[in-house]
C-alpha cells in the first residue's frame, strides 16, 4: 500500500492550477432510514443524497477563481492518486499582511 507526501499535491479549478499549500475534500452521504417490521429488530439504512465540501488555501499568485462559479476541481495527492469533483465555489477570500505573504482561501460544495 503506497503512502503519499503532501509536497506533491496539486489543485486545479476549472483547468487552472493554483499554487495551494493545503486542501481538503470531505465527501458525505445522507443516510435514509428504512427500518420496518421485517428488519428483525435492527435499524436499516440506505444511502441518500451525496455531497460534501472542499477547502483550500495557499499563496495568492495574482489570480483567483470566481465565487459562485461551478467547475471541475481536480484534487491530486501525488503519485497518480486523484479525485475529480464538480464544485460550486461558495467562498473566495484574498488577504495580506505587511509581514506575510498574500493568501488565497477558497471553499465550496460538491454538486452533481
Amino acid at each position: 500500500m503506497p503512502y503519499y507526501a503532501g509536497k506533491f499535491a496539486t489543485l486545479t479549478i476549472g483547468g487552472v492550477a493554483y499554487p495551494m499549500d493545503s486542501w481538503s475534500l470531505d465527501q458525505t452521504v445522507e443516510e435514509v432510514e428504512v427500518t420496518n417490521f421485517t428488519s428483525g429488530g435492527g435499524r436499516q439504512v440506505i444511502a441518500g443524497i451525496a455531497g460534501g465540501s472542499m477547502s483550500a488555501s495557499g499563496p495568492y499568485a495574482g489570480t483567483a477563481p470566481t465565487v459562485g462559479a461551478t467547475g471541475t476541481v481536480i484534487f491530486d495527492v501525488g503519485g497518480g492518486s486523484t479525485a475529480s469533483k464538480t464544485i460550486l465555489l461558495t467562498s473566495v477570500k484574498t488577504a495580506t499582511a505587511v509581514k506575510d505573504k498574500a493568501t488565497l482561501d477558497v471553499s465550496g460544495s460538491i454538486t452533481y
